[in-house]
């Protein structure tokens, strides 16, 4: 990471009972996303080829990098229709789902700010109860 000072590394202490949505706020609160740039978001437990990393980055708005080989019941899958994300969770059955979330994604301004206040909200009010693992947009 020294040589690349933009990457923000961002943990959550409290994963294991908050989950993917937490660390999302998390991570848009640390960082402070610009709304002019980019936004990207890896998952920690995750090493990407070049090739999917230059794919997610040409891409002209939003962009989520998926993996249509492999399906298990806790995976985060997504259902696309003409390119785009209708739905994606834990909750989508392996013969519904387009693929599986790879853990890369890149946000446009328009995506930074509606996934930054909606992780916000559900954050503040599921802080006690139990995180959801899906989100729909």
């Amino acid at each position: 990471m020294r040589k690349h000072p933009e990457i923000h590394l961002v943990q959550n202490p409290d994963y294991r009972s908050t989950s993917t949505l937490y660390s999302l706020d998390l991570a848009f609160r640390s960082a402070e996303p610009r709304t002019d740039e980019p936004f990207f978001i890896s998952s920690g437990a995750c090493v990407y080829d070049d090739a999917v990393i230059e794919r997610v980055s040409c891409v002209s708005g939003s962009a989520i990098a998926v993996d249509s080989s492999c399906y298990e019941a806790v995976s985060t899958k997504v259902i696309a229709e003409d390119g785009n994300v209708v739905s994606i969770g834990t909750h989508i059955p392996k013969n519904a789902a387009t693929a599986v979330v790879t853990g890369l994604c890149k946000l446009d301004a328009h995506a930074v700010t509606a996934l930054s206040d909606i992780a916000a909200e559900r954050t503040a009010e599921k802080r006690t109860r139990r995180w959801p693992q899906h989100l729909a947009i």
